[in-house]
C-alpha cells in the first residue's frame, strides 16, 4: 500500500511524492496504484501538488465504495533555483537535512488524507528553498512505527537523531543510515507495516 513516484518534468522541475494506503493486500495496493497515477497526471500537465492532490482526493472520494483513504505527500522542486512547492495530505512531514548538518521537519500545509472528504480547500500550498547540499527525505509511517520486543515504536525524533549523526553525503547514505537503524532498533521483530522511504539531494 505504501508508494514513491519521482520525475523529470518539462521546465527543469522534479516532481516528488510519497503515499500510504490504507488496508492491506491486493485492495490497498490497488487503491495505491490508482491515487499515483491520478496524481502524477495531474503534475505531469503542470498543475502545482495542492491542485494535484485536491483533484485525486475528488476523484477517490466519487469512486470510494470500500471507504479506503490514503496519505500523500507530493513536491515540486525546480532544479534551477533549489526552490520547492508542495502539499500535504496527512502524511508524516518529510525532514530536510540541511548541508550544515541540521535536521529539519518541513512546515506543515494541514490537509487530511485522500478519500475521505470532497471539499476543494483541503490542501494547503508550502514553499521553501534548498541550498545545495540539503536532502529532502521522505518517509512512511511504517519507518517510524517499527517496534522492538519491548513494543517501543522507532519514533519521529529518532529518525530525526539518525539521520543528524549519519553520514548522509549521497541521498543513498541517507536511507541506508535509515533502514539499518530500523533494523537495529527491531531487534529481529518482522515489520508490521510497510516501509517507503524516497531521499532528494539538491547539488
Amino acid at each position: 500500500g505504501d508508494f514513491y513516484d519521482f520525475s523529470l518534468l518539462e521546465g527543469g522541475r522534479l516532481y516528488f511524492a510519497i503515499g500510504d494506503a490504507s488496508g492491506k493486500g491486493v485492495p490497498a495496493a490497488l487503491f495505491m496504484a490508482v491515487t499515483r497515477t491520478m496524481i502524477k497526471a495531474d503534475a505531469v500537465k503542470g498543475h502545482p501538488p495542492d491542485k494535484c492532490l485536491s483533484e485525486a482526493n475528488r476523484i477517490l472520494c466519487m469512486e470510494n465504495e470500500f471507504s479506503m483513504f490514503i496519505t500523500a505527500f507530493c513536491g515540486m522542486l525546480d532544479i534551477g533555483t533549489g526552490e520547492v512547492s508542495y502539499s500535504n495530505g496527512g502524511h508524516k512531514l518529510p525532514f530536510v537535512l540541511r548541508a550544515g548538518g541540521e535536521v529539519e521537519t518541513m512546515p506543515t500545509t494541514d490537509g487530511i488524507a485522500l478519500g475521505v472528504l470532497e471539499d476543494d480547500s483541503l490542501y494547503g500550498i508550502g514553499r521553501m528553498k534548498l541550498d545545495p547540499g540539503d536532502t529532502i527525505f521522505l518517509y512512511s509511517d511504517g519507518v517510524t512505527e517499527a517496534m522492538n520486543r519491548n513494543l517501543e515504536l522507532f519514533t519521529d525524533k529518532r529518525l530525526a537523531n539518525v539521520l543528524a549523526g549519519a553520514d548522509t553525503d549521497t541521498p543513498k547514505d541517507a536511507v541506508e543510515a535509515a533502514l539499518a537503524a530500523v533494523d537495529v532498533f527491531s531487534e529481529g521483530v518482522p515489520p508490521a507495516d510497510d516501509m517507503a522511504l524516497l531521499a532528494i539531494r539538491y547539488n
